[in-house]
């Protein structure tokens, strides 16, 4: 893998974990291609508990999580 592959995973991955605690919705769903999948896996379970398959799925799991979660916050 090339270090650009390295940094641009890293880089994904920091956009992701940013938009998410920042509850910035919109811009975490626009991480996603249109028909991308998301799924969320919890520890001790060995399959998804959430598996969302769009961009417009994804947005409003991510309101609705903030919005459940507006008290907290959270650092990935």
């Amino acid at each position: 893998m090339s270090v650009e592959d390295r940094l641009a995973i890293q880089e994904a991955i920091a956009r992701y974990s940013h938009t998410y605690d920042s509850k910035d919705a919109d811009a975490f769903a626009q991480l996603f291609v249109e028909d991308g999948i998301l799924e969320v896996i919890v520890p001790g379970e060995s399959s998804p508990t959430v598996r969302l398959s769009s961009r417009a799925a994804i947005r409003e799991w991510a309101a609705q999580r903030h919005r459940l979660n507006a008290a907290s916050q959270a650092r990935h």
